[in-house]
């Protein structure tokens, strides 16, 4: 997953990087903007249909094998929002690159892979695989908002704000999918049973997502659907 969302963002860099070397700000604002919006929602949709789903799925490949309890919520829901924070982090980290900022910047990745090792290390012994999982996710959050901010001061020029109520419509539509699909129960663990809740699933996300960005984002959503209209 983290690849595919690498490999759908490299044209946008290279048209983020023509604006920047020209500095035409508002469309370089206005670029970022639909960039920032497109890659968070579709890491909501994407891994919070995982975040429900991943339990089940697992239940159901490991079927039968009992030499280890590979019943682990905790460890694989830390998990999925580290991954999910690695890819809600690349159109910073897609700014900085297009800005050509790369010794500016150079200390962030540092700071995060002390802040990974360590963490890591201080809870392993606790929490196992957990402490690991959490340590991965410190770290991405780290990264996430301080290129947010380095972005906002130093690239974009607009507000950090812009950041903070992306991220708080990345929260809101998580927990309204969880609880909108917390009753999606798979008893009897096959495969097939599986499609039909994840099915289900992607549906009801897809749903949550869809309102809660029209009440937020609608510019954003009326311009998807558009876009999407005239490449049929």
């Amino acid at each position: 997953m983290k690849q595919l969302f690498n490999a759908t963002t490299n044209g946008i860099q290279a048209l983020i990087g023509e604006l920047y070397a020209r500095q035409e700000k508002d469309e370089l604002k206005k670029v970022f903007g639909w960039t920032e919006w497109l890659i968070h929602t579709m890491t909501t949709f994407i891994f919070g249909c995982a975040g429900v789903l991943i339990i089940p799925f697992i239940m159901i490949y490991t079927k039968g094998i009992v030499d280890a309890d590979y019943n682990q919520p905790s460890f694989s829901v830390i998990l999925i929002i580290a991954y999910a924070m690695y890819c809600i982090r690349l159109p910073y980290h897609i700014a900085i690159k297009a800005g050509v900022h790369y010794k500016e910047t150079q200390h962030c990745y540092w700071i995060a892979a002390v802040m990974n090792l360590i963490t890591s290390v201080v809870l392993v012994n606790k929490w196992g695989l957990i402490g690991v999982a959490i340590g991965t996710l410190v770290a991405m959050t780290y990264q996430t908002v301080w290129m947010a901010i380095y972005d906002s001061e130093n690239i974009i020029y607009w507000p950090i704000k812009s950041f903070v109520k992306q991220i708080i419509v990345d929260i809101l539509i998580s927990v309204i999918g969880v609880i909108a699909t917390k009753n999606i129960k798979i008893t009897n663990y096959s495969y097939y049973k599986w499609f039909i809740a994840a099915v289900e699933v992607a549906i009801i996300w897809g749903i949550v997502v869809v309102v809660v960005n029209w009440i937020f984002y609608r510019e954003n959503l009326k311009r998807l659907t558009q876009g999407l209209k005239n490449n049929r």
